[in-house]
């Protein structure tokens, strides 16, 4: 019984001395995977920067073509704007249909006034009375032709000053957007400057 017991006495010595060196050799290896856990994380956040930084790269470079684009527009549009106020078609329409409509307003009042004369005249004549009216239908026949005339070019009037308020209407977006993209083109080197830092 006594060896027994002694058998039994060093075989729990034996046995808690193997488990203390392998808990020692586990803390080991847990520090050893803290480590390695650490170091993979380190890894895989440097890798999402690389991917940000690609990223805000690849939208740099856009905005910078954007921004190119825009200013080429401008350019365009200024030219078109300064090319058209050169020409001054518009001015020189917008003067000759105005002129066109004086003419054709005189034109009517006259015949106007001689429509009117002739019908007096019909109704104190009667002989000439079929005569007269004759003529008074070739005179209206001719003060209608003459306001369509006259209509005619209050339309084209009408529509030459449609053609300046749109131009006018160019040149305020052109001198606009001109502000905009200049605004725009600050920023994007503010950020690019804030990347190369």
């Amino acid at each position: 019984m006594k060896t027994y017991y002694i058998h039994i006495k060093n075989t729990e010595r034996i046995t808690r001395q193997q488990v203390e060196k392998q808990e020692e050799s586990l803390k080991d290896l847990r520090q050893e995977f803290l480590q390695k856990k650490e170091r993979y994380e380190n890894l895989s956040s440097l890798s999402e920067l690389k991917e940000i930084l690609e990223n805000l790269k690849k939208k740099m470079a856009w905005s910078l073509v954007q921004v190119k684009e825009k200013k080429q527009s401008k350019r365009q549009l200024m030219e078109e704007i300064e090319k058209d106020e050169n020409d001054n078609k518009h001015q020189e329409k917008l003067s000759l249909c105005q002129t066109t409509i004086l003419q054709v307003e005189n034109k009517l009042q006259l015949l106007k006034k001689r429509t009117e004369g002739l019908k007096e005249e019909g109704g104190s004549l009667t002989e000439d009375s079929l005569r007269l009216k004759q003529q008074a239908k070739s005179i209206n026949k001719a003060a209608k032709e003459q306001e369509l005339v006259y209509f005619g070019a209050l339309t084209k009037l009408r529509q030459s000053e449609q053609e300046q308020s749109l131009l006018q209407q160019k040149i305020n977006k052109a001198e606009t957007s001109g502000n905009t993209a200049e605004t725009k083109h600050g920023k994007p080197q503010v950020a690019l400057c804030d990347l190369k830092q």
